[in-house]
Parts: C-alpha cells; sequence; structure tokens
C-alpha cells in the first residue's frame, strides 16, 4: 500500500501525540487491496485516509507492547459513513501490530450481527474452510468453541509458541452472551494477551439505564448488559475499548466517573461521495417531502395519496436508472411506526398498488390512468435533473420491467418479517419494517424513504438513526426523495446543526483528555439529546430567544474593575459611532435632552470580535451566569457556522456614563430603564425605555455601566463602576443549549 508521506507526516505530529505509531503491515495491505478491487466507490488516496485514521485510533489505545494496562476512546462518523470500514481496518492493524484477541461487540439484533459478520469477514479475507493466522468464534461459550478458544488464547502466554494466532471474538451485545464471554475468558490468565475490544452502536444497550437514578439517589444500581461490559473488561488487564457510533450523545453524556466513559474522542472523515443531513435538509429543499399528519391516523382504511406519489417516484426514477443499462439494485422503505400493525397496513396497501399496477399496464383500459400517476413521479424527480426527462411512454418498457420484477419484503419481528432475503434475488425493492429499519441496517441504494412515522419520544440521537437515506449516494442523490410528516422534518433540519456543532466540538477536542471538556450541545426545543435514564451528568438546558443578561455581575468588585478594563478596550476598538435616535427616528423616542445620557449605536460588528473582545473575556461571579454566557457562546459559533453575514449591533447605553441600580431583595438588579412615562401612546413618550434599542431581525447587545447600592434608601455605592451586558437574540436565530453545570 502506498503510505504517502503526509499522511506519516500527519500521524508524527498529532497534538496531542499519539502513544505509539502503529505500523502498516500485511494484514491492512492486505485490506486496502482488496477493497480497491472490490469496492469501486473508493480511491487510493481515500484508503490511504481510512488507513491513517484507523492508525490513529489505535495509537490513541495501549501499546501492545508496553505493560498491562486499559484504556477507553470513542470514535464518531456520520450515519453510514463508513463506521465498518474503519473498525475493520482498525482490526486488521490490530493483527499486524501484536494484538492477540480482537473482540466485535456487534449490536443487539440477529439480523444486524449476521450484517455486520458476514461483511467483516470478506473484509478480512477470513474463510470458514481455510486455516489462516485469524481463528474466529461467534457467541463462545464453556460449551460453544470454549476450550478452542482458551488453547488459542493460552498460547500468547509463552513465547516458545512462535505461530500465534489472532482471535477475533464476535458477541451479541446481550446479557447472556456476555456472561458466557466473562466466564470463559475469566478462567484464562489473560496479562499478556493485548487486547482490543471493538463496541459497534456503542450508545446503544450497553449504558447504564440507571445512571440518572444514581445521581440523584447517590445509589450505584447497574442495569444487566452495563454491569457485564464492566465484567468483561475486568478480567481482560490488558486491553483497550473502543466505542462506534454515529450518535455519541448517550457515551459523551455519562457521568466522568463511569467505567464506560471515554478518555479520548476521534473521527472519521466521510469519503468523497457521502451525501448527509446538510445536503438533504435545507429551506425549501426539493429532496424533502411532506405528508399530511392524517396519514397516521390508526384505523385509517383508504391509502394516502403520497404513499401512491412516493411509489410513482421510486418507479419512474427506478425505470429510468433501468434505461442506463445499469445493474445496480435500487430499494424503496416504507417505516411507518415502531408496531407491526401499521406496518401490515403498509403492507397491505403497497402490495395492493404494485398489483394493481402489474396488471393494469397489461389492460388498454387502465394504463393510460396509471401512467398518469407514474407521470406524476417523473414531475416530482425533474426537480432534481437538469436534463429533461423522457415521458413515462418513452420508457414504457423500463416502467414494465421494473413493476414486474419488483420484490416487496417485510422486515419486523413477524415471522415473515424476521427471515433473511438475499438481495441478488431482486433489481428492485421495497421494504416496510419499523425499528429493524432503524440502526445500523443497511438499505441498499435506497432512494425513496416513505416515512409517515411521528417524531416519538424526541430523542436526537434516536431522530438521527432513523436516517437510513444518508450515505454514499452522490452518484444517485437526484433520485432520492424523503417523505416525513412536518414535525420529523423540522427536527431533522434541527439535527443538523446539533451534529455539526458536536463534530466541530469534538475535532478541537479530538485527543485530549475528556474529562476535561465541557459538555455543551445545541438542540431545538423539541428535542432531547438521548435518553434520560443513561444521563449520569447534571444538566442545565438554556433557552436563548428574545432578550437576555446576567444576573450576579456585581458581587464582585475586582471582577468589576477587570470587567470595565474589558469593555473600554472593546468600545475603544469599534468603528464610528452613530446616535441611534438621529439615525432611526423613525425606530427611537428619546426627548430627554441630556446630551451625557445619548446612547451610541455601532452597527454590523462581526461575531467571533464579539465572543473574542468581549464575551471571552468578561469575569462572571455565580455559575448560573456562567452557564449563560457559555451557552451564548455556542449559540452565536452556531449562527457564524451557518451564516458567516450574521453581525451584532452594538448599543452602548448612556454612552457608557454610570447610572444607579439598587439590588432587590434576591441581591440581583433590573438593568433595563423604562419607559417614561409608562404609556404606550407613543405621542407622549419622552423616553422609550432602553428595552426598545434593539432590531428585532438582528443580533443586538447593550453595554451599561452602573452603580451598585444595597438599595433604593443607600447613599454610598458598593461598586461605582461595573459594567453590564444585555443580548437580544431574534426569533430566526432562536437556540437551546444543553450544558454541564459542573463542567
Amino acid at each position: 500500500m502506498i503510505d504517502p508521506p503526509d499522511f506519516v507526516r500527519e500521524l508524527e505530529e498529532k497534538t496531542p501525540p499519539l502513544l505509539w505509531i502503529p505500523v502498516v503491515g500485511e494484514k491492512i495491505n492486505n485490506f486496502v487491496a482488496d477493497q480497491l478491487k472490490n469496492n469501486e466507490e473508493l480511491t487510493e488516496e481515500q484508503l490511504g485516509r481510512v488507513v491513517t485514521e484507523a492508525r490513529t485510533i489505535l495509537g490513541r489505545c495501549v501499546d501492545p507492547k508496553s505493560s498491562s494496562s486499559t484504556s477507553t476512546g470513542l470514535v464518531v462518523g456520520r450515519v453510514q459513513s463508513g463506521k465498518t470500514l474503519s473498525f475493520t481496518s482498525v482490526a486488521a492493524l490490530a493483527h499486524d501490530n501484536g494484538f492477540g484477541l480482537i473482540i466485535i461487540i456487534a449490536g443487539t439484533k440477529n439480523n444486524l450481527i449476521n450484517q455486520t459478520l458476514e461483511r467483516l469477514f470478506f473484509d478480512l479475507n477470513i474463510k470458514h474452510d481455510e486455516v489462516t493466522d485469524w481463528v474466529t468464534f461467534s457467541n463462545p461459550s464453556e460449551q460453544n468453541n470454549g476450550n478452542s478458544l482458551k488453547k488459542h488464547l493460552s498460547a500468547w502466554d509463552y513465547d516458545y509458541f512462535v505461530k500465534k494466532r489472532v482471535c477475533l471474538v464476535t458477541v451479541l451485545k446481550n446479557s447472556t452472551r456476555l456472561k458466557n464471554l466473562c466466564e470463559l475468558l475469566g478462567k484464562i490468565d489473560l496479562q499478556k494477551v493485548p487486547t482490543l475490544i471493538i463496541d459497534d452502536e456503542a450508545d446503544q444497550a450497553g449504558l447504564n439505564n440507571f445512571s440518572a437514578k444514581n445521581r440523584l439517589s447517590k445509589l450505584d444500581q447497574k442495569s444487566s448488559n452495563y454491569s457485564w461490559l464492566l465484567e468483561l473488561r475486568k478480567v481482560l488487564p490488558f486491553h483497550s475499548y473502543v466505542q462506534y457510533t454515529a450518535t455519541p450523545q448517550a457515551n459523551l453524556l455519562i457521568s466522568i466517573s463511569d467505567k464506560l466513559s471515554p478518555e479520548f474522542a476521534e473521527l472519521i472523515t466521510p469519503g468523497d461521495g457521502y451525501v448527509g443531513g446538510k445536503d438533504f435538509f435545507y429551506e425549501n429543499s426539493e429532496y424533502i417531502k411532506i405528508i399530511p399528519p392524517a396519514t397516521n391516523i390508526g384505523g385509517k382504511q383508504t391509502m394516502p395519496k403520497s404513499l401512491v406519489e412516493a411509489f410513482s417516484v421510486f418507479i419512474y426514477g427506478s425505470a429510468y436508472h433501468e434505461q442506463s443499462g445499469s445493474n445496480s439494485i435500487r430499494s424503496m422503505m416504507i417505516h411507518p411506526a415502531q408496531n407491526t400493525g401499521p406496518q401490515k397496513q403498509y403492507l397491505s396497501w403497497i402490495e395492493d398498488l404494485l398489483h394493481e399496477w402489474s396488471n393494469g399496464l397489461l389492460d388498454l383500459t387502465r394504463k393510460e390512468k396509471i401512467l398518469e400517476i407514474i407521470s406524476g413521479g417523473r414531475n416530482v424527480l425533474q426537480e432534481t435533473f437538469e436534463e429533461e426527462l423522457p415521458n413515462v411512454h418513452e420508457i414504457f418498457q423500463s416502467i414494465l420491467n421494473v413493476v414486474h420484477f419488483l420484490k416487496i419484503q417485510e422486515v419486523n419481528a413477524t415471522p415473515t418479517g424476521r427471515a433473511d432475503f438475499n438481495w441478488g434475488q431482486a433489481k428492485y425493492w421495497v421494504l416496510v419494517g419499523g425499528a429493524k429499519l432503524d440502526r445500523g441496517f443497511t438499505v441498499k441504494n435506497l432512494t425513496v424513504t416513505y416515512m409517515p412515522r411521528p417524531l416519538g419520544d424526541g430523542n436526537a440521537d434516536s431522530v438521527q438513526q432513523r436516517a437510513r437515506f444518508l450515505g454514499y449516494k452522490a452518484k444517485y442523490k437526484k433520485y432520492c426523495r424523503i417523505y416525513v410528516e412536518r414535525p420529523v422534518k423540522n427536527a431533522f433540519d434541527n439535527y443538523v446543526l446539533h451534529e455539526e456543532e458536536i463534530h466541530r466540538a469534538l475535532v478541537e477536542e479530538r485527543g485530549y483528555p475528556l474529562a476535561n471538556w465541557r459538555r455543551k450541545f445545541l438542540l431545538d426545543a423539541a428535542l432531547n439529546p438521548t435518553r434520560s435514564s443513561v444521563i449520569g451528568l447534571d444538566l442545565s438546558r438554556v433557552d436563548l430567544d428574545g432578550w437576555g443578561h446576567p444576573n450576579d455581575l456585581a458581587i464582585n468588585e475586582d471582577k468589576s474593575i477587570s470587567n470595565y478594563h474589558t469593555v473600554f478596550e472593546f468600545i475603544s476598538a469599534l468603528p464610528p459611532k452613530l446616535d441611534p435616535v438621529e439615525t432611526y427616528p423613525e425606530m427611537f423616542i428619546d426627548k430627554r435632552g441630556l446630551l451625557s445620557d445619548k446612547h451610541w449605536l455601532f452597527e454590523n460588528i462581526p461575531i467571533n470580535f464579539v465572543k473574542s473582545k468581549l464575551l471571552e473575556k468578561m469575569q462572571f461571579h455565580s455559575s448560573d451566569d456562567d452557564l449563560l454566557i457559555q451557552s451564548l457562546l455556542a449559540q452565536l459559533s452556531r449562527i457564524e457556522s451557518v451564516n458567516k453575514n450574521e453581525m451584532f449591533d452594538i448599543f452602548v447605553m448612556r454612552g457608557l456614563k454610570s447610572t444607579r441600580r439598587s439590588y432587590s431583595d434576591k441581591k440581583r438588579i433590573q438593568p433595563f430603564q423604562g419607559k417614561s412615562p409608562n404609556t404606550n401612546d407613543l405621542t407622549k413618550l419622552i423616553y422609550g425605555g432602553d428595552k426598545s434599542f434593539f432590531f428585532a431581525e438582528r443580533l443586538c447587545l447593550q453595554i451599561h455601566l452602573f452603580e451598585i447600592y444595597e438599595n433604593k434608601n443607600s447613599q454610598t455605592p458598593l461598586i461605582d463602576k461595573c459594567p453590564w451586558i444585555c443580548f437580544y437574540i431574534p426569533n430566526s436565530l432562536r437556540g437551546s443549549v444543553l450544558i454541564d453545570k459542573n463542567g
């Protein structure tokens, strides 16, 4: 394999440095060669990046040539972005670098573990009828290949065994399977066996479901799978536990002291051709079609018109694809609900529709009516095609082929839905199901998604895991359509921003101890980050919409003095000031006539300048104020990343002349001066009030300077120069931030 010098240099210059640099050996070279031969989507340069990232991940793990130790890492990818490719390459590297035992914890469902194992064995060139330097065990126990596993592992304890085979163990994330493995490995001395544990879909089923209760009750209850994962780590004195997931919220929100809390994080870079959430979910996206809410009414007996449209889009798109002569599969997914009842209803509808079209297209009395419906699908697809698509009569033969050979498959917990199916049986598929079409399931070449399933629990990670429509789709993206209800569409819109912020933060923290990173998650108000039961941190949700301000800036005189210097330097660096009343007389009212009390306005100040020169430098006394400002900074970073043109307007109230404020009973002040007089009659107003000095659709920040008094009767100020800030977030830029209180 070509090992580009810049990739090697990148490994050597990692900050912080890797614990060790894994070598490139026979197994990883063979892996790369096979990928180049079997996967036309991957280039040599892309595979070079995969291997470099795999070496980085393994280089953060325990060094197999060191003494016994353990570590915990987190690897974050995107939905269907190549996590399996990554951990397979890490496994191949581990073989090359002296690891004796590799354990893959491969999901919770048999269909998913079978899918993973088939891919894993193919990519590692492991054949069951040949003896190689790999030896594989699936769900081993005392009764199931236990003695064989013990024999192979015991060889690593003695130097005179020259030919040692690497043991690759795959196990279901199930308490019984994990218990069997723990009991088996617990009877072997593994001090000299460097071990790599890869937990696929690590946010699911393995974390402690009692974390939230334990935080409140101070107890130490453990859920079953979690207990056995801890036990597995206990019987392996020389190992690294690497968690793979596309939805890391749960892993990042467990208690820092939790044994499964990651010590470091790395990210997988999606390859060329990856289509993510931001490629589909944006304003006025042609790829998203809204399903009316009535589609979800229980017991509804009429086939939804939106389902007919989605099916017509799939049939036409598949027929146009057929015209190209390509043999690649095309599929449609119908994901109506978690329960099998609604799934059966949609299965029945789509079977009836296929039967009607299959027969009707050969019947002259019905043919034109059906082609008219399919033509509607053509019109929907035309929105993302530059070339003029042929009419349905021009590709009629291809439409007939698609409809005749299309196969409908139920995928769920029912007897028919549990059966394995062979993708090679058909070129065109419609899959109907629920939970089994969620996490980890790969729908080959999925073009049309019909998901009348409501938002449900509102957990951000659950919403994302439904996104089977993401993946390496650049070559056929224009064929794709996603049918969802508006609340689900809105959730995905906001999830895109949430995911981008998590990845941005992890890029900054990659390789550094995650225990030092204060968790801050940007979330839509309708979403929670993950299931509440596993959250071990004390979190606060801060909603940023409209006016906000700290409460306790005045408590500490030293901090007030420091803040005054920060504010003075910030204002001194601003461009020439305006008089807001003179510049915008139709907006602002101030007839007081006091030149010394005139407000100053500074327009179009970059967000980053406000953050770096003011907000990040100011000191806050209380933890509540710190939470508020940290949340504001996170939201401003998000706004800046989405639109570089968003700017602040800065109002320096009363030209930074100090004005009196007194403490309330709660030792807080009211920073805003009200109207004078207090009336809604604009003709009678002398002063419109501090809160009126802002622009409704723009970010605004007011800077005040106060003399703070103990109460309204006090004559001597407690602090005579106390800067205060108030900020305004317009509704269009509102946000919600989930932040660790104890960060």
